[in-house]
């Protein structure tokens, strides 16, 4: 397994593991229980050829999961069509909007994570996916 990167806020952190990664989900879940806009994660794997970008965010119960990579950008769904006013992230003090069916649970959105390290930047199937642009561009 390669070593991914991980930007939180303004800090650039290397997953080497498992254990790596829940320490930052967990540290991301603690930090921001308050917050008004959920954090968004963004965690990256660089190759020679290769590339693939998950973006993380975590809301309480639950999440939002992005993926990008060189097919395309795509977003969870719970599977219903968005309706209602859009979620907000933030993701390095930007704030993001998403579709209102973009969140899942967040034990969906942790399986997502540890499944794009185990699988070096493959697109998670433990959730379903809607068509979008990159969710921090």
């Amino acid at each position: 397994m390669v070593a991914l990167n991980a930007w939180y806020g303004d800090e650039l952190i290397s997953l080497h593991g498992a254990d790596d990664l829940n320490v930052l989900l967990d540290r991301m879940t603690r930090e921001h229980a308050g917050a008004q806009a959920p954090p968004l994660l963004q965690i990256s794997r660089r190759e020679r050829g290769s590339w693939a970008i998950l973006h993380i965010g975590l809301n309480h119960d639950r999440g939002v999961v992005g993926h990008t990579d060189k097919s395309g950008a795509v977003l969870s769904t719970d599977g219903t069509a968005p309706t209602g006013p859009q979620l907000t992230y933030d993701h390095r003090g930007e704030p993001h909007p998403m579709p209102s069916n973009a969140e899942v649970p967040a034990a969906n959105v942790r399986q997502a994570a540890h499944d794009f390290l185990q699988a070096n930047g493959a697109r998670p199937t433990c959730v379903r996916w809607q068509v979008t642009v990159s969710p921090a561009d």
